[in-house]
């Protein structure tokens, strides 16, 4: 499916428009698009399936396993963890996913 999360790029400045990004990932199989959208960067990256069960999916850069994505289901909500994300915003954070 497709899925996209709102967040906040640019820490303390909610009044911006600019300082806000998205998040967009389109599962297909084994076949994940990701794609990171702010002001500053806009980033593509494919992905692939390393693992899955009920409640997580495992994903990795193509290029690079070592980097990798976390989709957790709890209760209703569908949560992201990334090293991408962690490394390219500069702080570790969970990002709530909603399926388009």
């Amino acid at each position: 499916g497709n899925y996209s999360c709102n967040f906040l790029r640019i820490k303390d400045e909610y009044a911006d428009p600019r300082a806000y990004g998205m998040i967009y990932i389109d599962i297909k199989s084994n076949d994940v698009k990701f794609k990171l959208d702010t002001y500053k960067e806009i980033i593509d990256k494919d992905l692939i399936v390393l693992s899955y069960n009920s409640t997580e999916i495992i994903l990795a850069e193509r290029e690079n396993k070592n980097s990798k994505f976390t989709i957790t289901k709890n209760a209703k909500k569908l949560e992201l963890k990334s090293d991408l994300m962690n490394k390219t915003v500069g702080e570790i954070s969970v990002y709530e996913l909603k399926k388009e």
